[in-house]
């Protein structure tokens, strides 16, 4: 009967520490490896990108002078009568945080910037 004991007792441990083992391994991979895939976060808000480069004054929005390429974005107010460039790159961080950056998906449509980490 003691023999019985110990080895059912010997069995319990053995079977605890698999699955300890296996519940440090599973929690292990899923702390090492991340997010499944890195890329496209979004899109651009640009008029909350203008507000927030500019101060967040609520004047500031974003306008598409010509030619209205990818590249001919610009911050305007209308009530001092200034503009200023969009930093694409910037606005990606300002919405998505650190690490994130602007991506053009097709040259000849200013509305195909995206957001990318």
């Amino acid at each position: 009967m003691r023999k019985r004991v110990e080895d059912l007792a010997s069995n319990v441990r053995r079977i605890a520490v698999t699955g300890i083992a296996a519940t440090g391994l599973l929690l292990g991979g899923l702390v090492v490896a991340g997010p499944a895939h890195a890329g496209e976060l979004g899109g651009l808000d640009l008029m909350r990108v203008c507000k927030a480069q500019n101060g967040n004054d609520a004047w500031w929005v974003p306008e598409l002078v010509p030619p209205r390429g990818p590249y001919n974005w610009r911050c305007y107010n209308d009530r001092i009568h200034q503009a200023r460039g969009i930093d694409m790159n910037g606005g990606c961080r300002i919405l998505y945080g650190n690490g994130a950056y602007a991506r053009l998906h097709d040259s000849r449509n200013p509305y195909a910037w995206r957001c990318w980490r």
